[in-house]
């Protein structure tokens, strides 16, 4: 099947805005909303991720981005519609739009009325940003138009912390993953309250994507989580809306603290690069790109591949970069019977497997972030031991040094009279109604 050119459907004007609204958890009042583009169903590019893959690999995704920043902003403007407008740029795209001054002429001529104090830039594939000092003077024109900025789907793997220190973002929009189960959950609970502190200590505003049951709303509301996202409040549509809906509003409004999830794990237990380790068979140096994309799609949980010469890591090749060249016209022709080695990262990164916490936290805070998009390599002396993942690093990081202040009984791994304490706290802040039973026993302290 031929791949629709993206070009003819931005000619053709066949694209369409979504509106999907982002609310105030402590009342549900409407925030504002993010503008999401939805391609023609029959096109053969039914969703964004197929629509901007194919962009990429046909040279057009930055004017596909600006293309739907004007659609949002005319839809936008026709609707007459209150609060903020959320619309996504790629990191790259924002440097190259606001050099070639196109993002100005998009909000002088999308939004008619519409003020740039209305506009959220959603930063979107900040993983790829390589010229920080480029972004940053980006950043700053956008805020001098009266714009704010957001990070988009912080904590999916590939963000930086350094960079949302550095960038300062008015808001972030903290990925799915933590939301999704999150009362049944007790290490997602503290990593939102670790991302939470973060915010508060850096002057941002948190907004917790994909909330889809009451129980996850619950949760975030009481944590303190001040925006929230998800099909549970409302999902896209053609127009915005003037109110979440009535399930929503019906947890948002009600008296009902939710109990947070406590941990069980034994808090001796410490984090090391042992325990990130993915036993991923390596390929060798000949191993052509034809094979190499065979391999990929035999298994898509395949983030990455490591390339092994006698044992010793030479290379790593990142799927999505990989798949990326691999889409452009004329690719396997040109490159498919060449060796591997040719689009690989020849100097990845290699961390030792009896590493602890110390050392993976240097990794964390290091210049070099390749491994947040493309992971590393787990070496033991020198010799190939498995991969990592940028995503599970940064949650066992942060899982750890929670795991120090963690209040339980050491031996029950009960809650502790500080988080009992805690939730008394919080349900008498909120007037709730409760009842509390408290049973001591005498002469335990021999089996305790």
């Amino acid at each position: 099947m031929v791949t629709p050119s993206v070009a003819d459907l931005v000619a053709h004007g066949v694209l369409t805005v979504a509106f999907q609204p982002i609310a105030l958890l402590a009342d549900g009042a409407v925030h504002g909303h993010e503008a999401l583009v939805r391609s023609p169903p029959d096109c053969g590019l039914p969703n964004p991720d197929l629509l901007f893959a194919a962009a990429r690999a046909q040279g057009v995704e930055i004017p596909l981005e600006l293309h739907c920043v004007r659609l949002a902003l005319a839809a936008w403007a026709r609707s007459g519609s209150a609060g903020k407008l959320f619309i996504n740029l790629s990191a790259r795209a924002l440097v190259t739009a606001l050099a070639q001054q196109d993002l100005e002429a998009a909000f002088a001529g999308g939004a008619r009325g519409l003020l740039p104090a209305g506009i959220v830039v959603e930063l979107t594939e900040h993983e790829q940003v390589r010229d920080v000092d480029a972004l940053m003077a980006a950043a700053a024109r956008l805020r001098a138009m009266g714009a704010r900025l957001a990070l988009d789907d912080f904590g999916d793997g590939r963000s930086s912390l350094r960079l949302w220190s550095e960038l300062k973002p008015e808001i972030v929009k903290i990925d799915k993953y933590f939301t999704h189960d999150l009362p049944r959950h007790p290490e997602k609970l503290q990593t939102m309250r670790a991302l939470l502190q973060i915010s508060q200590t850096l002057g941002s505003v948190v907004v917790a994507e994909g909330i889809e049951t009451a129980d996850e709303l619950r949760v975030l509301r009481d944590l303190g989580i001040h925006l929230g996202q998800g099909w549970l409040l409302g999902r896209p549509q053609a127009a915005p809306v003037a109110a979440v809906l009535a399930p929503a509003q019906a947890v948002i409004s009600s008296s009902q603290v939710a109990v947070f999830p406590e941990r069980r794990r034994p808090a001796q237990q410490r984090a090391s690069v042992r325990n990130l380790i993915e036993d991923v068979p390596p390929v060798p140096p000949k191993m052509t790109n034809d094979a190499l994309l065979e391999r990929f799609s035999a298994d898509e949980r395949l983030r990455a591949l490591a390339i092994v010469r006698d044992g010793q890591p030479i290379g790593l090749v990142s799927r999505q970069r990989f798949i990326d060249r691999y889409a452009k016209p004329f690719f396997r022709e040109l490159h498919g019977r060449k060796p591997c080695t040719s689009f690989a990262d020849l100097s990845p990164r290699l961390v030792e497997m009896h590493h602890g916490l110390d050392e993976l936290t240097e990794v964390l805070t290091s210049e070099d972030q390749r491994y947040l998009a493309d992971g590393f390599i787990v070496v033991e002396n020198g010799q190939y031991r498995g991969l990592g993942s940028g995503e599970q690093l940064v949650r066992t990081v942060t899982e750890a040094r929670i795991e120090a202040a963690r209040h339980a009984n050491p031996l029950t791994l009960l809650p502790g009279n500080i988080p009992l304490t805690q939730h008394l706290q919080r349900l008498l802040s909120g007037q709730r109604q409760f009842a509390a039973c408290y049973c001591d026993l005498n002469h335990f302290k021999p089996y305790n």
